[in-house]
């Protein structure tokens, strides 16, 4: 029996069936004006006592969509800061790659062009060597070549001279010369 007077809905019933009830044995005595403003109290009463639940799960429902948006909106908002992170780390990972790859790039290059100015040196070191061993082998060629010519001039005149005179001082003393050029050129062309 204590719940029957816990629930509200019953309570509220009771009541109005008792004013109904006084009032139609003349217990209350009412007049038509606070006949009509008590019933109209109980209506409001009878409903918001019968439409409290309704409204309330309305209110309920409503609340936990906004609540269910709320969630949404929040978990989109984590996946595009979570999104923005990958791209921020992503645009940091590739200038960190681009920067290494310029280093690399760099100390490649100067590697490069270190190993090319050496080769350069060394190719034109050789070429003057070569220029100037040929130059040599050509100027030592010429004095022999030179040599050669005035040793034949020489004994040419030395010989016309010889006839000319035809002394045998003369011819001793011109083939004394001619053996002293000689030796004195094959020396040299050693």
């Amino acid at each position: 029996m204590a719940s029957f007077f816990k629930n509200g809905d019953a309570l509220l019933v009771l009541l109005v069936f008792s004013v109904a009830g006084f009032v139609s044995k003349e217990i209350l005595v009412l007049n038509a004006e606070a006949l009509v403003a008590l019933c109209f109290i109980l209506f409001v009463i009878f409903i918001y006592v019968t439409a409290k639940d309704v409204i309330v799960a309305e209110l309920k429902d409503r609340a936990s969509q906004i609540q269910k948006e709320f969630d949404d909106s929040y978990l989109l908002k984590e996946e595009l800061y979570e999104t923005l992170m990958g791209y921020h780390k992503k645009q940091v990972s590739l200038l960190e790659e681009i920067n290494e790859i310029f280093m690399f790039s760099k100390e490649q290059i100067e590697k490069i062009i270190s190993t090319r100015k050496e080769a350069l040196k060394y190719k034109i070191s050789n070429e003057i060597e070569n220029k100037l061993k040929t130059i040599a082998i050509k100027e030592q060629a010429l004095l022999r070549y030179m040599q050669l010519e005035t040793n034949r001039y020489i004994t040419e005149q030395i010989l016309t001279e010889a006839a000319d005179t035809s002394s045998e001082l003369n011819q001793k003393a011109i083939q004394e010369g001619i053996e002293m050029i000689e030796r004195v050129a094959s020396q040299q062309t050693r």
